[in-house]
């Protein structure tokens, strides 16, 4: 976990994927938190109380979350069981003056959105964005894979 903590520091946004009633998959921006803020999860978010996030989290508690870093096309990849809990004096300890934008009626309108890690895959490439154009154009002209001389998917959990 602590190497996880650690790879979330370094993403600034995350794709959080839920699943709606109807089966669809459905992906929307969210601010990564510090995980060391709130104990008894392993990755945390803030929402609104009520969005259809929410609605989707009490009907499918399966979640995915998807982190790309341009500078270096490093990438994070979780699957996590969620929950939502409305912990007034938590919220109200870990508020932030930034979440006014999205929680314009403050933190009685936020909920805490808590994921459990079941699987984490991350990919940084050695050698960063160079090196991937370079095994892009590379396969390109051998007809072989890039991804054949590019360093293996990690699981981190």
């Amino acid at each position: 976990m602590k190497e996880l903590h650690e790879l979330l520091k370094e993403f600034d946004v995350a794709m959080l994927i839920t699943q709606t009633p109807e089966g669809f998959l459905r992906a929307r921006p969210m601010a990564i938190q510090n995980p060391d803020d709130v104990p008894g999860c392993d990755v945390w978010f803030v929402t609104a109380e009520e969005t259809p996030k929410v609605g989707e989290i009490q009907q499918e508690r399966q979640v995915a979350v998807a982190c790309y870093r341009p500078r270096d096309r490093a990438y994070l990849s979780i699957s996590a069981r969620a929950r939502i809990e409305r912990d007034n004096a938590a919220i109200q300890k870990l508020w932030k003056p930034e979440w006014k934008t999205w929680l314009p009626e403050g933190p009685e309108q936020a909920a805490l959105l808590k994921l459990t890690l079941e699987r984490a895959e991350y990919w940084e490439p050695t050698g960063g964005v160079l090196r991937v154009l370079y095994e892009q154009a590379k396969a390109l002209v051998t007809g072989e894979s890039a991804a054949k001389n590019l360093d293996p998917v990690k699981h981190v959990s």
